[in-house]
């Protein structure tokens, strides 16, 4: 192993240093315990935070209390050291396991798409809800196989504020919401768009939007309910961003009508007044 020596650091970074430094740690813990005459099971009985190890052994402990009766203070604390050194490797080893190949069930699920795209539409469908319909409980349900569904009627009208379950589809986070259109204006009221299909029309490509069929999910009284097939037109005015872990939908002009061409004479209006806005600025 590599030896460490005062003139290096200033040529290594942190985690170098600080794995050199541990696996001669290492090195040292497993010469001085055998020089001492002790066991693992030895060195570990010697932690209080360690009585719940499968190497603790209450003999042991009591073993190791006897020796150090015969030690003086000093003397006491460099033995002690021997559990020192062991706890703190065995934490560097669970740093290192952690997301890595040695903990398999952890590492795969880091590259688990689906598992994660379903932490993500729960995530920011519940912000949605919360922000744009404080008075409605809604609790966002989402795993593999997940359709669009919500509570009853039945069940929704006992109160106005028990708590509606609303299930998305896991993919909700991708299709709708970093295309930034998780909600949008109907009927005067924020409506969630919980399901999109893109529809091809050259007419609306050639001039930057985009036309889809929705199912939204509106809330009156604490009412929740779903409107299915509904046309939406898009125009994007910023594209979607990821900046570390914070995840940037687009910034669109989108407009909802049962009507095609009404949603799409709703958003170049809004195109046109933002245009002439920015001209007047």
């Amino acid at each position: 192993m590599q030896k460490l020596n005062l003139q290096m650091l200033d040529n290594c970074s942190k985690d170098v240093i600080k794995h050199i430094t541990h696996m001669n740690m290492l090195d040292v813990f497993q010469y001085s315990y055998k020089k001492y005459g002790v066991t693992i099971n030895d060195v570990v009985s010697m932690g209080y935070s360690h009585r719940g190890h499968t190497l603790y052994n209450s003999t042991n402990e009591s073993n190791m209390n006897k020796y150090k009766s015969h030690l003086d203070y000093n003397t006491q604390q460099a033995l002690q050291n021997l559990y020192e050194m062991y706890s703190c490797i065995q934490n560097y080893r669970s740093k290192l396991k952690k997301n890595s190949l040695l903990n398999v069930d952890q590492y795969k699920k880091q590259f688990d798409v689906i598992e994660k795209s379903i932490d993500h539409s729960k995530a920011y469908a519940q912000d949605w809800w919360s922000k744009n319909h404080q008075r409605t409980l809604i609790l966002i349900k989402c795993d593999e196989s997940s359709k669009l569904t919500a509570t009853d009627e039945s069940e929704q009208n006992r109160h106005p504020y028990d708590r509606r379950k609303l299930s998305i589809s896991p993919l909700w986070f991708h299709k709708v919401f970093k295309k930034g259109l998780s909600g949008v204006e109907y009927k005067g009221r924020p409506h969630f768009i919980a399901d999109l299909k893109q529809i091809p029309i050259h007419r609306l490509d050639e001039q930057g939007m985009k036309a889809y069929k929705v199912d939204v999910v509106g809330s009156k009284g604490g009412v929740i309910s779903i409107i299915k097939d509904l046309y939406c037109v898009a125009f994007e005015t910023e594209p979607y961003q990821k900046i570390g872990s914070v995840h940037n939908p687009s910034k669109v002009i989108a407009s909802i009508s049962p009507e095609l061409r009404l949603a799409e004479v709703n958003v170049s209006k809004r195109i046109t007044k933002n245009v002439i806005d920015n001209l007047l600025d």
